[in-house]
């Protein structure tokens, strides 16, 4: 069976985790925990940064970050 196409959703962060995750805020009010990917650089994560994720549409509590946007404080 074909591997179904991953979600891309644009989001908040709204909590840190421990292991270098996060609790993330989807547009649509949905939360759900996400990471970074091995091979995307390292920068700071902050609460209230904007994020672009990429979800499995099996699981869609869970998601890897792929795009940090700038910090909404600014």
């Amino acid at each position: 069976m074909a591997r179904a196409a991953d979600i891309r959703a644009e989001g908040v962060i709204v909590a840190l985790l421990p292991k270098g995750r996060c609790r993330v805020a989807l547009v649509n009010g949905h939360r759900l925990v996400a990471w970074r990917k091995r091979s995307q650089p390292v920068a700071r994560l902050e609460i209230g940064m904007k994020v672009n994720l990429e979800i499995s549409p099996c699981d869609v509590a869970q998601g890897y970050l792929v795009e940090q946007k700038t910090n909404l404080r600014q």
